[in-house]
């Protein structure tokens, strides 16, 4: 009797281990097709691919009680636009909706462009822009054949550009720091608490550098104009 019951005992463990239900496993590779699969063999592309399977799978009614895993692969993913995740996106305490890297992927979600090719400039007319020390030193590339159309505004700062990680100093003069308003050149003067200035946004400056961009159609300065803790971004008029 002793041994039947320990015998019984062990077939129906075994039993309840083989009825064990998993959470579904989408994966996602940089090689692969948002209509495939989303197997390991046969993953899927791009992140919102995944987050568009999940959904679907929800509204057909195939996500299992015990949830999905969207496992991310080795590799670069650019979104085209952000990764917008909502409460239709979400799952149960019992049954989460989990993204996770694959272990050591080393996996990389950018909301950016890789630059492979960068050329020597030699268009006359911008070398003549550039000081002498500077000619031959700079290089160009070619946003719209990466797919970057849209520059941004220099209101908000404009493009960031990414070197090893770390972010680059935009074109600008001065270098570093700011130059000097040595004063206001505008006929209405205002005085605010001893703060004084001009409303028609008319100032000198110390320095002859900017005389070289009168030809710029698309000039900006960035300043603190008028109070020494709120900057702006301006168009320059003429």
């Amino acid at each position: 009797m002793r041994h039947s019951s320990i015998l019984i005992t062990a077939v129906v463990y075994l039993c309840s281990v083989g009825v064990l239900a998993e959470p579904l496993t989408l994966h996602v590779a940089p090689k692969g097709d948002d209509a495939a699969a989303g197997t390991s063999a046969a993953p899927l592309r791009t992140l919102a691919g995944a987050r568009d399977r999940v959904r679907a799978l929800r509204v057909a009614g195939k996500v299992p009680a015990e949830g999905v895993v969207i496992e991310i692969g080795a590799g670069e993913y650019a979104l085209e636009a952000p990764l917008a995740l909502t409460k239709e996106d979400s799952g149960t305490a019992d049954g989460p909706v989990i993204w996770r890297g694959a272990a050591k992927s080393g996996a990389s979600i950018l909301g950016s462009r890789r630059i492979q090719t960068f050329l020597p400039v030699k268009d006359e007319a911008i070398l003549k822009r550039l000081p002498e020390e500077a000619r031959g030193h700079v290089v160009q590339a070619g946003l719209k054949s990466i797919g970057v159309s849209d520059f941004g505004s220099p209101e908000g700062g404009g493009l960031s550009l990414l070197f090893n990680g770390q972010p680059m100093t935009l074109s600008r003069w001065p270098n570093e720091g700011f130059t000097k308003i040595v004063e206001e050149a505008g006929a209405e003067k205002v005085d605010i608490r001893g703060v004084k200035g001009c409303k028609e946004g008319r100032w000198v400056y110390d320095g002859e550098r900017p005389a070289r961009w009168i030809g710029e159609s698309d000039a900006w300065v960035h300043g603190y104009w008028f109070w020494d803790w709120s900057d702006q971004r301006h168009k320059v008029k003429s």
